[in-house]
């Protein structure tokens, strides 16, 4: 099982930072990776749909829900489909 936290801070001019730490129990061992910082852009469309692209990875899609509390984050990379909800803080 693979478990992340991601915190994320928009500059609301189309980049942004975040941190992410992630734990990893797939393999016979646990992998513990803590906080590091990333670096994003990201692009809103007016229909409240968009992508967000860390420095050094692929695009992410997103769709923000109609009370504007939740973004939904669509990943694919790697041929795997994750599918995360964030919460506004």
């Amino acid at each position: 099982m693979k478990t992340a936290i991601l915190l994320i801070n928009s500059a609301g001019n189309g980049t942004g930072a975040a941190s992410i730490a992630q734990n990893d129990n797939s393999t016979s061992t646990t992998t513990y990776q803590d906080f590091t910082a990333q670096t994003f852009t990201c692009c809103v469309n007016a229909n409240d749909t968009g992508y967000l692209t860390p420095t050094d990875g692929c695009p992410v899609a997103f769709v923000i829900d109609d009370a504007k509390t939740e973004v939904r984050l669509l990943d694919s990379s790697e041929n795997r489909a994750e599918l995360l909800t964030c919460k506004k803080q």
